[in-house]
C-alpha cells in the first residue's frame, strides 16, 4: 500500500471561519447593482437569438419607454470562445452501433457526404430548450453561395423614407432579394431577414465594406457555419451580386418610366422585379425558374398576372361611414405581398393616406 495522505486537518470544522459580515457601504451596493446579467453564450439568448441586432423601434421595458435603443457597442462579457478541433483517423466500425450495424464502407460514404458540425451541451441544470443551444441547427441551409450589393438612393422611399437597401442574389439559382434599411447599422438585421427567408448560405460575397466584414456579422457567419469571401478593393466587378444587380436596377428603372410611377417608388419597384424574376424562366440557368431551382418546387404564377405595376385600383375599405363614404376605396397596385394574407394579397398605394396596406380584397 502507498503512503497515506491527509487532505484536511485533524481538528473540528469550524464553518464560521468562512462568515463574513458586510459593512454598510454605498459603494459596495451600488457597485453590486451594476453588475452585469452573466450568460452562458454572449452572442445568443436564451431563445437562440443574436444578441446585437440594432433595434429602432419603440420598446417598452419596466413600465418605462426606451426609444430608439441601439444595442449595437454592447462589450462582450467573454473574450475568449475559440474551439480549435484537429481532424484525425476515424473508426468507422466503432459507429456501425449508431447506424443499425450498417457496413463501414456505406458509414464512411456518410461521413464524407455530410457534415457533423452540431454539438449538443449538457447543463447540470437540465434548463429548459427553446431551440438547439447550436445556432446552425436552428436555420434552414441554404446550399448556395449568396452574393450581396448595397443599394443607395438620392431619393426617400415612399411610406418608410428610407434611402438605402440591400441586395442579396443566389449565385447558382439566381433568386434574388431586396431588403430596406435606415442605417449600416442595421446591416446584421437584414441579413438575418436573408438568412430566416432564403435559409444560411454556403458562403456570403461581398465588397469587403466595412460594414459587411463587422464583428457583428463575423459572430453570426462563425455560428452558423457560413464561410465568406471578398471582392479586392475598387475590383467590385468581381462580386457575382454588381452585374445581376444592374439588370435589376435597369428593369426597375423602366418599370418606373413605362408605367409613369413617381422616384419615390423606387424600393417597390426593386422588390416587384425581384418577385418576379424569381419566378420567371431565365437563359443564365437554361431557362430554367430562379425559385423552383432553389426549393425545387414548381412555382404559381397567378399572382403577377392580376395587375400591372402601379395600376389604379378598387379596394375595399374595413372601415367606411354610412352612407356617406363608399366602402371601396382607390389606390395603386405597387407589389404583392408574399408574408401577409395569402397568395392573392397585394400591396396598394392609398391615394387617400399615400401609405402602403396590404389588402387581397381588390
Amino acid at each position: 500500500m502507498g503512503p497515506h495522505i491527509t487532505f484536511m486537518a485533524d481538528v473540528d470544522w469550524d464553518s464560521t471561519v468562512l462568515d463574513h459580515e458586510q459593512e454598510d457601504e454605498e459603494d459596495w451596493f451600488n457597485a453590486m447593482e451594476d453588475l452585469p446579467v452573466l450568460s452562458a453564450d454572449p452572442f445568443f439568448d436564451d431563445y437562440r437569438d443574436y444578441h446585437h441586432i440594432h433595434t429602432v423601434t419603440e420598446a417598452i421595458l419596466s413600465d418605462s419607454i426606451i426609444e430608439n435603443s441601439i444595442l449595437n457597442d454592447l462589450p462582450s462579457i467573454f473574450n475568449a470562445y475559440e474551439h480549435v478541433t484537429k481532424p484525425c483517423a476515424i473508426d468507422y466500425q466503432k459507429y456501425q452501433s449508431k447506424f443499425a450495424w450498417m457496413p463501414p464502407d456505406i458509414i464512411k460514404c456518410t461521413f464524407e457526404n455530410s457534415t457533423q458540425f452540431y454539438c449538443s451541451t449538457a447543463s447540470p441544470d437540465m434548463k429548459k430548450h427553446y431551440k438547439s443551444p447550436f445556432p446552425a441547427c436552428n436555420v434552414h441551409c441554404c446550399s448556395e453561395p449568396i452574393a450581396m450589393d448595397t443599394v443607395y438612393s438620392d431619393i426617400p422611399a415612399i411610406d418608410s423614407g428610407v434611402t438605402a437597401a440591400q441586395f442579396f442574389i443566389g449565385t447558382e439559382s439566381l433568386v434574388c432579394d431586396v431588403y430596406p434599411f435606415q442605417s449600416d447599422k442595421q446591416f446584421v438585421n437584414v441579413l438575418q431577414d436573408n438568412i430566416k427567408k432564403r435559409g444560411a448560405m454556403s458562403k456570403l460575397i461581398s465588397n469587403r465594406t466595412q460594414v459587411e466584414i463587422s464583428k457583428k456579422v463575423q459572430d453570426i457567419l462563425c455560428h452558423l457555419i457560413i464561410g465568406e469571401w471578398q471582392s479586392e478593393p475598387h475590383q467590385q466587378q468581381q462580386n457575382f451580386a454588381e452585374r445581376r444587380y444592374q439588370d435589376v436596377k435597369h428593369m426597375a428603372n423602366h418599370l418606373i418610366d413605362w408605367t409613369g410611377a413617381p422616384a419615390s417608388l423606387w424600393l417597390l419597384a426593386l422588390m416587384h422585379v425581384c418577385f418576379i424574376t424569381n419566378l420567371a424562366a431565365s437563359a443564365l440557368i437554361g431557362y430554367a425558374i430562379p425559385a423552383q431551382v432553389l426549393d425545387g418546387i414548381t412555382p404559381d404564377i397567378s399572382s403577377i398576372l392580376q395587375f400591372d405595376f402601379y395600376e389604379p385600383v378598387y379596394y375595399r375599405a374595413h372601415e367606411s361611414e354610412f352612407p356617406s363614404s363608399s366602402v371601396e376605396k382607390t389606390g395603386r397596385f405597387v407589389g404583392i405581398s408574399e408574408t401577409v394574407g395569402h397568395a392573392m394579397t397585394f400591396k396598394i398605394l392609398t391615394d387617400d393616406t399615400q401609405k402602403i396596406i396590404h389588402c387581397s380584397v381588390v
